[in-house]
């Protein structure tokens, strides 16, 4: 049908016809014609993203030759940074300090700069003194010396003490006098042990035996390490 219509190239192209080769043309000689077409679109869409083509490459250009260096050495300077030329290469030696650098006006625009920062800087809201007076870590701190005594037994303790320790009887003369004679503070031998062994036959917790009493837990733990 190429033949018969003598659909050349250019016609071919313009036309956007894809499904017939041209004419005068046999299949092996299309399908080469195709691939080439292929790879020239591809080139084209590599270019337009930014691709730098074949023939402008490094391999093409070979500029390891006109260094004089080997292209292994190349492409291992290139990425270190130290090929002629490049910024890393020139160092700090090659620097020149431009003289508009030195002039007058550049000073005095960074000496405002400097100026205008330097008390911003230099302040410190940790040293300043409020209105009342110091600031508060300037005030001396009270350090605790020993353990807090328990205060007193409240007044209406009297008629809990026999519920709490059980019936006086039970107790130990000595023991039931300690306890009839204590109000409060550090607590005395026997009446500790009196506690311990009411605690032991109630099986309460220290808690309970502290409500009952009327005091703190801490209070009673205190007492009872005097």
């Amino acid at each position: 049908m190429a033949n018969l219509l003598y659909l050349s190239k250019d016609e071919r192209k313009v036309l956007g016809i894809a499904t017939i080769r041209p004419a005068n043309m046999t299949d092996a000689e299309f399908r080469a014609y195709q691939r080439q077409q292929k790879a020239a679109r591809e080139k084209a869409t590599r270019i337009a993203k930014g691709a730098t083509p074949r023939e402008q490459s490094a391999e093409q250009k070979e500029p390891w030759k006109a260094l004089g260096i080997s292209r292994r050495a190349y492409y291992r300077r290139k990425a270190a940074g130290t090929l002629p030329g490049t910024f890393e290469h020139r160092g700090t030696n090659s620097w020149q300090l431009d003289p508009k650098d030195l002039q007058p006006g550049t000073n005095q625009c960074h000496t405002k700069e400097q100026s205008a920062q330097g008390p911003a800087r230099g302040a410190s809201p940790r040293q300043s003194v409020s209105a009342g007076g110091h600031s508060p870590r300037s005030i001396p701190r009270v350090v605790p010396t020993g353990r807090p005594l328990p205060p007193p037994l409240p007044e209406w303790r009297g008629d809990e003490h026999r519920d709490l320790f059980g019936e006086w009887d039970q107790l130990g003369v000595v023991a039931r006098k300690a306890v009839q004679a204590y109000v409060g503070g550090i607590m005395p031998v026997e009446v500790i042990r009196a506690m311990r062994a009411f605690q032991k036959a109630r099986m309460l917790k220290q808690e309970d035996v502290a409500r009952q009493i009327g005091i703190s837990r801490p209070q009673l733990a205190n007492a009872m390490q005097g």
